[in-house]
């Protein structure tokens, strides 16, 4: 070859950015994925460089022959180790150091193993893949496994030794690759070539494609840890020396900073007395030192004050004369742990204060050696306040609990989740359950199924609005399927920073009253028919009566015409007398039939026949009667 191959150059470092490109953009996303991404694609990388290394080779310059399984994939997957190790710890640094170990031997043994089954009887070679490029990469990773490993935990080295004396992370990052990839490449080199012909060619080959690489790799891994993997910052309290503002700390100088700072504020606690003693004299814990033999060395004014007396009294006591005798057994088994394990506690006992009463107290110590001797540091704190709070507290809760078994309203807790969490006795003869048939169970279980959905809406709302459910009825169903009618006062229980974690809620049986309510709507309709019944036979009544009334009106209105003219017709026989014998002699016979009728219908009416008459009607009809038997007459 002639010249310098442009176009193969521009592919391979193409190759790089596209490799570093998936390698970073993994790293990034272990927040969301871990880094089993990035430890997969790089147990890919294994086989690939292996691969490419015993069938790919470039030449990019004349006698310079290049594999892009060693510049891109073997680079990319020491500056992966690298960064992981930067970037997190040396613990996941190790993990990926070991995964890769273990999968190229696990490959090169599987290598060696495929190459078998060529020579056997049967086999369909398609492609004629020679038995020799199996052996070849199962000889390439053996060899490379192990330089592999060195190269891993050497650069982690490396780095670290680098890291005291260059602050830039550029170069930082670009030495320890240089050396690590350039001794990669002579151990490679050694194994695989050494004294052949190649030898030179390859090492040569190796080192230019490599180190190449490993340039371009540290400006991408480094704009990726300034700009986009942020976790780098300038070291403001090393004002010796000029660092990058990038500058970064491994884990292990983390540890190591750590400590530094940790070793200089022992010394300034260690140089302060003064501060120590007022931190001892002011606390308002009991602090004692005390001898083996339970004399006391040094005490604050708070322990003094535990048994009352004054500081000076209290060092002339020993650690015996202030722990009543009955603790005796108790004490023995401190003194055990005090040998044991250096420390004791904390456990409760009582001091003997000097009015005589007993002071509950908590202690808790250790074992401390001074000048070479041992003693015994203890913190003593008074447990009167609190034993005498706890006391009340139980006492609350004990009349609380009374209250609540003995009412006769159901009282439940459930979560946020609407399970129950408590139900007093009253909830329990109510649902036939035992607690251990409620507690944890929906209160959708307890609930009919005809009132789930106004039950949801009604909970929901309540929630939504952030207010109390009140007077809110429903139907619950025991375990042995009875419906209870009951009615609820719910509030939402809320933690600290007021966010809903639960309901407690008082329910009361309304079931007879439902009973009685549904027994006096029926009284109350059958009242209610009764009532229109007994109105409508009224209405009918007086509408016969209104009816009659009208037809005896009718009557009296004919009757009083009917009079009228009789007394027209009486008025004109008295004006016409002498006519009147000619008249009814001639007449006789017509006025015989109408009179005969009159006089009936007057004997009619009379007896009553159509009706009840009054006094004044009977005496009228009865001169109408009279008055046509007269005319007959």
């Amino acid at each position: 070859m002639d010249g310098i191959a442009y176009n193969q150059i521009f592919i391979l470092f193409l190759q790089c950015l596209i490799v570093a490109v998936l390698l970073l953009s993994l790293f990034k996303l272990r927040s969301i994925f871990g880094l089993g991404l990035l430890f997969t694609a790089l147990g890919v990388f294994q086989y690939m460089q292996v691969f490419l290394v015993n069938s790919l080779y470039i030449e990019i310059l004349p006698d310079v022959l290049v594999s892009p399984g060693s510049m891109v994939l073997f680079t990319a997957s020491i500056f992966a180790i690298l960064l992981i190790y930067i970037r997190e710890d040396a613990i996941e640094a190790r993990k990926v150091i070991y995964a890769l170990v273990a999968a190229n031997l696990a490959l090169s043994i599987l290598q060696l193993v495929f190459s078998w089954s060529l020579e056997g009887e049967g086999v369909h070679n398609i492609n004629n893949i020679p038995m020799e490029f199996f052996s070849q990469n199962a000889l390439i990773l053996l060899v490379g496994t192990p330089i592999l490993f060195i190269d891993a935990f050497a650069i982690i080295l490396i780095y670290e030794a680098i890291s005291r004396f260059v602050s830039s992370l550029f170069f930082r990052i670009l030495f320890s690759t240089v050396l690590i990839l350039s001794f990669d490449s002579l151990l490679f080199a050694l194994f695989t070539y050494g004294g052949n012909d190649q030898f030179s060619n390859v090492l040569v080959s190796s080192l230019l494609a490599k180190n190449s690489a490993a340039i371009l790799y540290t400006c991408l891994f480094t704009l990726y840890l300034i700009y986009i993997d942020k976790g780098y910052r300038k070291n403001e309290t090393n004002s010796h020396s000029y660092q990058d503002i990038f500058n970064s700390l491994t884990y292990r100088q983390k540890f190591e900073k750590v400590y530094a700072e940790k070793e200089i504020q022992d010394i300034k606690f260690q140089n302060s007395e003064e501060y120590n003693r007022l931190l001892f004299d002011t606390s308002p814990t009991g602090l004692a030192l005390s001898k083996m033999d339970g004399t006391l060395v040094d005490i604050n004014p708070a322990y003094a004050k535990i048994i009352g007396k004054t500081i000076d009294e209290t060092l002339k006591l020993s650690y015996w004369d202030i722990t009543p005798e009955k603790y005796s057994s108790q004490e023995a088994e401190q003194l055990k742990s005090l040998e044991e394990k250096g420390s004791y506690g904390p456990y409760e006992k009582e001091y003997i204060h000097s009015d005589g009463q007993f002071v509950p107290v908590l202690l808790k110590g250790l074992i401390i050696e001074r000048e070479g001797e041992k003693y015994i540091w203890s913190s003593v704190e008074d447990r009167t306040v609190s034993k005498q709070a706890a006391e009340m507290i139980v006492e609350s809760e004990r009349k609380y609990k009374n209250l609540i078994e003995l009412t006769n309203d159901i009282i439940y807790i459930c979560d946020k989740d609407g399970n129950y969490t408590f139900l007093n006795d009253a909830g329990y003869k109510a649902l036939k359950v035992t607690p251990n048939e409620i507690i944890g169970v929906n209160w959708k279980e307890t609930i009919n199924k005809d009132d789930w959905e106004k039950s949801f809406e009604a909970f929901k709302e309540m929630l939504k609005n952030n207010t109390d459910l009140v007077n809110f009825e429903n139907r619950l169903v025991s375990k042995n399927g009875k419906e209870i009618n009951v009615i609820h006062n719910v509030r939402i229980i809320k933690n600290e920073k007021g966010m809903p974690i639960g309901l407690q809620g008082i329910a009361r049986d309304i079931t007879n009253r439902k009973k009685i309510q549904t027994e006096l709507k029926k009284h109350r309709a059958h009242l209610e028919e009764i009532v229109v019944e007994r109105t409508q036979d009224l209405k009918k009544k007086s509408t016969e009566l209104e009816e009659n009334q009208q037809a005896l009106i009718n009557l009296v209105d004919d009757l009083s015409e009917k009079t009228i003219e009789l007394e027209l017709a009486k008025e004109r026989a008295e004006s016409a007398d002498r006519v009147k014998s000619s008249f009814l002699a001639t007449m006789s016979h017509e006025l015989r039939t109408p009179l005969n009728s009159i006089i009936g219908f007057t004997g009619i009416l009379l007896k009553e026949l159509a009706g009840p008459l009054n006094n004044e009607q009977k005496i009228q009809l009865q001169m109408a009667k009279g008055s046509g038997k007269h005319l007959l007459s």
